[in-house]
């Protein structure tokens, strides 16, 4: 499967209603298995997932290689995922994340990348940016708005 295939069943799968089963539970990890994927951070939570299908890893890599890698290490990434209830729906947002980095990086190309990444993770919840100031601010914001998706 490659990258646009993986893509589109992600995107279709998360336009779909939100369909949550009766009686899922979340699995539970092994000590090892989870000390590995969460490292040092010491985070906490249960996977709903044991493992992503190939599409979402295909998707979730080009994520975590585009602009992931200035948010955190590959192993709690994908944990994220896992942990997420409606992965599809969740890595739909992380491409729209993706895809506006992309963007943003292209007119501010000496910014620090981690930042702009945590910024677009909080409009992605609501949120207004804190910590670009001025034209940068206004910029990612409308960037995020507008919904770059090409």
């Amino acid at each position: 499967m490659d990258f646009q295939e993986a893509l589109k069943e992600v995107l279709d799968a998360a336009a779909q209603s939100k369909q949550y089963p009766s009686g899922a539970e979340p699995k539970e990890l092994s000590v090892d298995a989870f000390d590995e994927a969460v490292g040092s951070k010491g985070l906490m939570g249960r996977a709903w997932h044991e493992s992503l299908t190939p599409a979402q890893e295909i998707v979730c890599r080009w994520i975590w290689e585009t602009c992931g890698v200035y948010h955190e290490s590959w192993e709690p990434f994908e944990f994220g995922f896992l942990c997420d209830y409606n992965t599809n729906h969740e890595l739909a947002v992380w491409v729209r994340i993706a895809h506006v980095f992309v963007e943003f990086v292209k007119q501010y190309r000496s910014i620090d990348k981690g930042l702009v990444v945590g910024e677009l993770c909080r409009l992605s919840a609501g949120a207004q940016v804190m910590t670009l100031k001025g034209g940068r601010a206004k910029a990612l914001t409308e960037l995020w708005k507008k919904g770059v998706t090409d």
